[in-house]
């Protein structure tokens, strides 16, 4: 499994991009279809580069929800600033 520390800023960055359209306060006006399709990619990258177990069920799941987005809310503030 690759970690987060390891990928490139590219990757970070495509997360950090997802991360920037879920904090968008218009996310909750998105259809249901959108807003789980984010929520899809952003848990796909959470279970790829930091190592969780999270199936495509738990986004209805607001603990997981907020576990996983928070990780990279978390992280993409780091990375803010240091730039």
């Amino acid at each position: 499994m690759v970690k987060w520390n390891d990928i490139s800023d590219y990757e970070k960055q495509k997360v950090f991009d997802l991360i920037e359209e879920y904090q968008d306060p218009l996310f909750n006006g998105r259809s249901k279809a959108e807003r789980n399709d984010l929520l899809k990619e952003i848990f796909k990258a959470y279970n790829k580069y930091v190592g969780g177990n999270y199936t495509l069920s738990n986004r209805t799941c607001a603990s997981c929800v907020k576990n996983v987005t928070q990780f990279f809310i978390t992280e993409y503030a780091k990375q803010k600033r240091t730039s």
